[in-house]
């Protein structure tokens, strides 16, 4: 996306795919910066979204590694992201470009050795942002992880996820 050609692959790339299994689930999974349009000089993410969003279901978004762009605490990965070359692509920065919260994702490495610098939070806290990001902003999309072998029983993704979908499971708005 650098040098403007990735978002035209991705494009024709899915385009070609949704031909082959009209009827399937399509997810892109890129790091939370490539939603920062004014970055790339095709737009990145938002410039595939815009053109070929409608056959996308989902964006598992790494909110993880991102040099100094953090995504470990609520603000920086729901409201505000900082750091100096990719600010502005937490999620609710994301989506008022655009792009649908009920597409966005989140996707967090589950042990701290599962990231290598940035964007690990414990999955009780995760948790507990799921919820309160459906409270400020109406998100509900979920929570992926990375990687399954770091979670065999089950139990992070239940700690950082089941918060979110019990809620969704009382008020049916997370629809």
């Amino acid at each position: 996306m650098e040098n403007g050609i990735g978002e035209d692959w991705l494009i024709q790339f899915t385009q070609a795919l949704r031909a082959v299994i009209p009827d399937r689930i399509v997810t892109h999974c890129p790091q939370a910066p490539y939603f920062k349009n004014t970055y790339y000089p095709k737009g990145g993410y938002i410039t595939i979204d815009q053109q070929i969003g409608s056959l996308i279901n989902f964006y598992l978004i790494q909110f993880y590694n991102q040099g100094d762009s953090q995504y470990n605490t609520y603000t920086e990965l729901f409201s505000s992201a900082s750091g100096t070359k990719f600010n502005g692509t937490a999620v609710s920065q994301i989506s008022a470009l655009g792009v649908p919260l009920n597409k966005l994702v989140v996707v967090k490495p589950i042990l701290v050795n599962d990231a290598t610098n940035t964007g690990w939070v414990d999955q009780n806290s995760l948790g507990q942002w799921a919820v309160q990001a459906n409270q400020d902003y109406g998100w509900y999309a979920g929570i992926g992880h990375w990687q399954y072998a770091s979670d065999l029983t089950g139990a992070a993704i239940e700690n950082a996820a089941g918060p979110l979908i019990f809620l969704c499971s009382q008020s049916g708005n997370c629809i």
